[in-house]
């Protein structure tokens, strides 16, 4: 038989778990918000589900304006907004960078 798992939930929009609520890697999810929890070994809640580009790890966005375009740094190992080189008219530049803990 299969085993359910039901990690700790809120429908309740806002609610946001805090150390006392999970343990290490635990995790909570709040079904009105949309977002995901866990709890890692630093002791800190971290939200799983950043919905905008800015707030990823490896991404550093700054001065926002139209027809920028996302580029990738090696050096520093981060996604940077500029302006696009070739021009809107060439086409719509699209970056998407996904970060996984």
């Amino acid at each position: 038989m299969a085993q359910i798992i039901k990690p700790k939930r809120t429908t309740s929009s806002g609610n946001v778990p805090d150390t006392s609520d999970l343990s290490t890697g635990e995790i909570a999810v709040n079904l009105a918000d949309k977002k995901l929890y866990v709890r890692d070994t630093s002791t800190n809640i971290l939200e799983l589900t950043t919905r905008t580009v800015s707030a990823l790890d490896d991404t550093t966005i700054t001065s926002v304006s139209n027809g920028q375009v996302l580029k990738y740094h090696a050096g520093s190992s981060k996604w940077t907004n500029q302006a696009d080189s070739e021009g809107e008219a060439a086409g719509t530049a699209v970056a998407m960078a996904i970060a996984l803990g």
